[in-house]
C-alpha cells in the first residue's frame, strides 16, 4: 500500500491506457475481473454490497510479451 501511496504502479503513458476488461465469473454478489493494461496485468476480486461495488483483493504482474 506504501508504494501504491507514493504513485508506484501508475503507467508513464495514460494515453496508452486500458487494453481489455474481462469478467471472469459473477453471481449477485461477488465477481472476478481480469483487467489488462499496456504495463500491467490484473485480477480483481470484487464485492457487492446494496448497490456498490467494492474491490476487496487485486493480484497484478507486469505483462510480458
Amino acid at each position: 500500500m506504501q508504494a501504491t501511496a507514493a504513485g508506484r504502479g501508475r503507467s508513464e503513458n495514460p494515453s496508452q491506457g486500458l487494453k481489455e476488461v474481462t469478467i471472469l465469473d459473477q453471481t449477485e454478489t461477488m465477481a472476478t475481473v481480469k483487467i489488462v493494461s499496456e504495463e500491467f496485468v490484473d485480477y480483481l476480486h470484487l464485492s457487492k454490497c446494496g448497490e456498490t461495488w467494492s474491490i476487496m483483493n487485486v493480484l497484478w504482474d507486469y505483462r510480458t510479451g
